[in-house]
Order: structure tokens, then C-alpha cells, then sequence
């Protein structure tokens, strides 16, 4: 009966000192005010998901009348990297590659996604690579493509590149709520 008793406190101490895994701090789906921003992302944001301080990022996203369009790159000047962190990507739905992006969310060309993502939160979907993703939305008149290069290892891309996604829509005052339509 003693040994039994030793081998439950045991089992307990032993529970207690083990150090739960840390849950990564979710990224946001909006830039705090003030923030550094970086093809229209919390520069804070990038280099938490891609584990890279942002060295430059060369491009430029615009919006008329509520329709994103144009290209943005983001780099670091990391030796081991090499280059390229994330591009963002802003282009009417009505366009050729708007109606490409919708057929491959749909699953209609193309590798189907990894996660469509839940229409009552956004109209998009999310592939992903052995470290890296892409997440492309459709955000009023506009399809917000985010492709990251380089990810932090247990973190829950889906969800990052969601939120980058989500900076870009509310830093450029696209209209639309996630493009539910």
C-alpha cells in the first residue's frame, strides 16, 4: 500500500513540474494604432509569424472607389533567408485573376485549399506548405492575397495569415466584411 501511495505522489509532483507547451500569441486581425506598417501590416506582426526582423519592402498597394489593386513585397536581410518574407497582393474580384483566385477557393482549378475558411467569418481559404501558406480572401470588390515564404513552426498559420489578410482590409478601409456575399 506504501509503494502504491509513493507511486501516485509521485505521478502528481511529477505532473506538476512539467511546463505546459505555450500557446503563441495570436496575431491581430487589426494593426494597433500607430503601428509600423509594412504593405499595409503591423511590421510587429510580420516578424512574430515569419521569425524574420522586416529589412524593406518595395511595391505599392492602392485603392479607388473601395477596389484594391497592386503588389507589395516584404524582405529580410537575413544571410540565411535570402530575400523575400511575404507578398501581399490586392486585385478586383472582377478581374482575370479575381476570377481565378474564386475558382481555386472553390476547388474548381488548381490544388484544393487546406482550409476553406468558415463563411460566417470569411469568404476565403488557406493552402500550406512545409513552411509557408497563402491566404486569399475576397473582401468587398477586392481579392486580398497574402503569401508568406517563411513561418514560425507551431503557430497556427491559417489563423496569421487570416489576420494579415484582415490588417490589409481594415488599413486600406477596403469595404466589405470578408467579402460575404
Amino acid at each position: 500500500m506504501k509503494a502504491i501511495a509513493c507511486g501516485v505522489v509521485g505521478l502528481v509532483l511529477l505532473a506538476g513540474c512539467t511546463t505546459p507547451t505555450p500557446t503563441p500569441t495570436p496575431a491581430l486581425a487589426t494593426a494597433h494604432p500607430g503601428a509600423d506598417l509594412v504593405c499595409g501590416i503591423d511590421r510587429a506582426t510580420i516578424e512574430m509569424v515569419t521569425g524574420y526582423k522586416v529589412a524593406r519592402s518595395d511595391g505599392a498597394l492602392t485603392v479607388q472607389d473601395g477596389v484594391g489593386t497592386g503588389t507589395c513585397s516584404v524582405w529580410t536581410d537575413n544571410k540565411h533567408v535570402g530575400g523575400e518574407l511575404l507578398v501581399v497582393r490586392l486585385y478586383p474580384i472582377s478581374s482575370a485573376d479575381g476570377i481565378e483566385s474564386r475558382d481555386l477557393v472553390d476547388g474548381r482549378r488548381g490544388n484544393p485549399p487546406a482550409l476553406v475558411y468558415p463563411r460566417n467569418v470569411v469568404d476565403g481559404a488557406y493552402w500550406k506548405g512545409a513552411l509557408d501558406g497563402d491566404s486569399t480572401v475576397f473582401w468587398g470588390a477586392t481579392v486580398i492575397v497574402v503569401s508568406a515564404d517563411r513561418l514560425v513552426l507551431g503557430r497556427t498559420w491559417s489563423d496569421d495569415l487570416l489576420a494579415m489578410n484582415q490588417q490589409v482590409a481594415a488599413t486600406y478601409g477596403l469595404v466589405g466584411s470578408g467579402g460575404k456575399s
